[in-house]
């Protein structure tokens, strides 16, 4: 199982007395592979809990702050050459079946945390064996907590692909390829691999060599970055990714002070994105979105048709119902808390009215019925609730924070466009009187 790759010689043990023994080892083969660590403190961060990664001295603009070596850098192309590679690949042609370059990446990393001759395998050992996120949530703080939102859904639903992905392929290997599977693949081990690489992997650019638009199968397959991926999230953090052919690594654009946290940036990722993928929230996080769809069912398929045509002419994402050819789902179209999508009216005036005059008539039907759709959802969700005793304390607390956080964020975004809607129908009645006045005007 050995997945044999140079490291450098070993050096004196980093004091890293107040981290967990795995990332104890793991800060040794950084440094045991050339990764300057001279200039870094890897410790627990009070603002964000868990560990991070400070700065000893200030670091100026531009600073190149945290590198590693393109040699650490876990890749599918390196995944593909190796011995759990070649063996899932072989698998899977024997079965006749694909499999995707992210799985092919999960299993190794699953094979890899347990096999101490992995080259890579105190990098993965040092990532979290549990994980935050709803995926690991019990089925029933998943509906408590959950229920009615729109990630409810998105829970179940990967929760379903993932075991599909899993018996598709697992028995053949435990099987077929005993001493590497044997006692270490299981369906837990591929939801750990699952969120490890979702919630750590890198885009595909910063592997030296890889063409930037690199997709399997229409996805884009990440990388995983040992150190970079302890880095902690501030939203607006101004920084840099840089990759070459010998090492990956991040520049900063602010000052860092001298004993200060270096915080990576994952961009603006609302709350729904940020607890699915990475297992937490952020007070009023103004990124919050809300993803609405809307479906039209008609009484013949001609009617269906016309309507669908109508919308793809106006770029409305739209799908004929898999089960229906009458049906029709419109979106996802994503609000806000600053405005409703322009396409979300129109959508509604063509589903509606089966034209695009912007008519009073047409108007006022549509902005009832976004109303309508808007104010279920609302209901739907309704208030988070308690979790009683289902988990420990310390782990309930948490989860009662991040739902509860989710929740509010969700109901700002979806009350703000209940506003948008109510504000749209007033404006459109003041100004149909205004009309309905002029034109009485005009005729005497």
């Amino acid at each position: 199982m050995s997945e044999e790759m140079p490291g450098g010689k070993r050096k004196r043990r980093p004091d890293s007395s107040d981290l967990p023994p795995a990332m104890s080892e793991m800060i040794f083969w950084l440094e045991e592979n050339e990764v300057d660590l001279s200039n870094l403190s890897i410790r627990t961060s009070k603002e964000c809990g868990g560990i991070g990664v400070f700065t000893k001295s200030t670091a100026s603009v531009d600073a190149m702050v945290v590198r590693i070596p393109q040699r650490l850098v876990l890749s599918i192309e390196k995944v593909r050459t190796s011995l759990v590679g070649q063996a899932v690949l072989k698998t899977a042609a024997r079965l006749g079946v694909q499999v995707s370059g992210e799985v092919l990446l999960k299993l190794f990393m699953i094979v890899g945390r347990s096999s101490s001759e992995n080259f890579w395998n105190r990098y993965l050992t040092s990532i979290p064996p549990v994980f935050s996120s709803p995926l690991h949530w019990p089925e029933e703080v998943v509906e408590r907590e959950l229920g009615g939102t729109n990630l409810k859904g998105e829970v179940d639903v990967k929760r379903r692909d993932l075991r599909e992905k899993y018996d598709a392929l697992a028995p053949h290997l435990l099987q077929e390829f005993p001493e590497l599977f044997e006692d270490v693949l299981s369906f837990d081990s591929f939801m750990w691999a699952h969120s490890a690489y979702s919630s750590r992997s890198f885009p595909p650019q910063l592997v030296e060599g890889r063409d930037n638009e690199a997709k399997d199968g229409g996805d884009t397959i990440g990388c995983m970055l040992p150190l970079l991926d302890i880095l902690n999230h501030k939203y607006k953090t101004p920084i840099t990714w840089v990759a070459d052919r010998e090492s990956v690594g991040m520049r900063v654009g602010a000052e860092v002070d001298a004993g200060c946290e270096i915080f990576n940036n994952y961009g603006p990722k609302g709350n729904e994105e940020l607890l699915y993928s990475y297992g937490f929230c952020l007070v009023d996080n103004p990124a919050d979105i809300v993803a609405v769809r809307y479906a039209c069912v008609e009484q013949d398929v001609e009617t269906a048709n016309s309507k669908l045509e109508l919308l793809q002419s106006q770029d409305v994402p739209v799908d004929i119902m898999s089960d229906n050819p009458c049906g029709l789902h419109c979106g996802p179209f994503l609000l806000t808390r600053d405005a409703l999508p322009g396409l979300l009216l129109l959508t509604f005036r063509i589903c509606l009215c089966g034209h695009l005059d912007p008519t009073f008539e047409n108007t006022r039907a549509a902005l009832r019925q976004l109303r309508s759709l808007l104010k279920d959802k609302l209901r739907a969700m309704g208030e988070a609730k308690k979790l009683r005793d289902l988990l420990p304390p310390g782990q309930k607390t948490a989860i009662e924070r991040d739902s509860a956080n989710y929740r509010k964020g969700q109901k700002r975004v979806l009350e703000a466009s209940v506003q948008f809607v109510k504000d749209g129908l007033e404006r459109l009645e003041v100004q149909h009187k205004e009309d309905l006045l002029k034109a009485k005007s005009l005729a005497h």
